[in-house]
């Protein structure tokens, strides 16, 4: 087994070594970069710096394994393309990092797309660098990344997962040089928004929601409340911005299962404001129809894989992802999730035959034990629709 990816199966088994701080606390410098004049090399080198000296690392032993998972990475096109005349930035979901990414970043990479990809702030580092934040923040990384690939590609395009997709969504209604996009789960519309509407007040009488530890290195598994208000804004700016209309192409990814983004109400946002005759919409379901010519109905449900449908946090990963793919030694049982019963998480841990899918409040007794889905099967024929979908954009 190469060393590389010992080390990262190692990041799930090890123990996480206690931080000599709280990693619920801010950290000890703000993150200073000139986004109005340096160039992505330029923020690459900042970023590198800020990360290593305020992140609290799972396993020290690996630390420039984990580095390279979290950091702001850029792949050149394909060796066999004529030069980068396109260019794509990529942006990772919330509590996420640039690892979230990765796989996308490849396969774009491979269709002669000159692919970047950016850590938002508060991320990467520190649960407790969530907890000042601000929406604006986001936004501000987001529009560097796409300023800096104005300067070296002809066509600009952007995409983004969960938080990266409504943030992605934003920047292209600002700005309507952007060639297209590719949004996986955007966050256009939360599965609870009754509840995360509460966060806004919420975030001055109790800084986190949670504040379990990551059983991972590359995401956050503490909340921050005001990471959630900060959502909560954009999704307000979103709709402000899109009263007459998302007039950028746009392949949109939703499954109608996940437990975080309302995937039908997006596919709604789809036919009500995604209005280019190009714009495409796939949506993940095991029944239905298409809402318009313009989408598709993608079953996930599959009896002999044990799969049941699509979660949210799979989306991005194809099966052989090295932390999330088929053969990974992680498992989510949803241990950390209050409407799953600790019998239930226990026959998941035991069991080497799970059904895996999306949690919910009430998994039927056929699909157990059940897990969390971490990767997705129809990633390479979701994949080459996309490709599909951005050359017909050239023809």
């Amino acid at each position: 087994m190469a060393a590389s990816r010992l080390a990262a199966i190692l990041l799930f088994l090890l123990p996480a070594v206690a931080a000599a701080d709280d990693p619920l606390k801010p950290a000890e410098r703000d993150f200073l970069f000139d986004y109005s004049r340096a160039n992505f090399r330029a923020y690459q080198v900042a970023m590198r710096s800020h990360v290593s000296q305020q992140r609290v690392f799972k396993v020290p032993e690996y630390v420039d394994e984990e580095l390279e998972q979290v950091l702001p990475f850029e792949l050149a096109a394909a060796e066999d393309c004529e030069g980068p005349s396109k260019g794509i930035l990529l942006v990772h979901g919330i509590m996420d990092t640039t690892f979230a990414v990765r796989d996308i970043a490849r396969k774009l990479q491979a269709e002669c797309f000159l692919v970047r990809a950016i850590l938002l702030p508060g991320h990467g580092t520190r649960p407790g660098e969530m907890v000042d934040v601000t929406a604006e923040d986001w936004l501000t990384a987001v529009r560097f990344g796409i300023r800096t690939l104005e300067h070296d590609v002809d066509d600009v395009y952007i995409g983004g997962f969960s938080l990266g997709g409504l943030l992605s969504t934003i920047v292209m209604l600002e700005n309507d040089s952007i060639r297209a996009g590719i949004l996986l789960a955007p966050a256009l519309k939360t599965t609870y928004p009754v509840l995360s509407r509460q966060a806004s007040w919420l975030k001055s009488v109790r800084t986190f929601l949670n504040k379990d530890e990551a059983p991972v290195a590359v995401r956050y598994q503490a909340m921050a409340t005001n990471a959630v208000a900060q959502v909560n804004r954009l999704i307000s700016r979103y709709k402000e911005l899109s009263e007459d209309g998302v007039h950028t192409p746009a392949y949109v990814i939703v499954s109608e299962a996940d437990l975080t983004v309302d995937g039908l109400g997006v596919a709604e946002e789809f036919t009500e404001r995604f209005r280019h005759p190009d714009s495409r919409l796939e949506i993940y379901a095991n029944t239905g129809k298409p809402p318009d010519s313009r989408s598709l109905v993608v079953s996930v449900f599959d009896y002999s894989e044990r799969i049941r449908d699509m979660s949210h946090v799979a989306m991005p990963y194809r099966e052989d992802n090295i932390l999330f793919g088929r053969d990974s030694p992680f498992r989510d049982c949803g241990e950390v999730m209050p409407f799953v019963r600790k019998r239930d998480v226990r026959a998941c841990e035991e069991s080497d035959e799970n059904w895996r899918g999306e949690l919910a409040s009430a998994i039927p007794g056929a699909f157990k034990p059940f897990q969390r889905l971490t990767f997705n099967p129809k990633f390479d024929e979701t994949m080459q629709r996309v490709s599909e979908f951005l050359a017909a954009l050239d023809d």
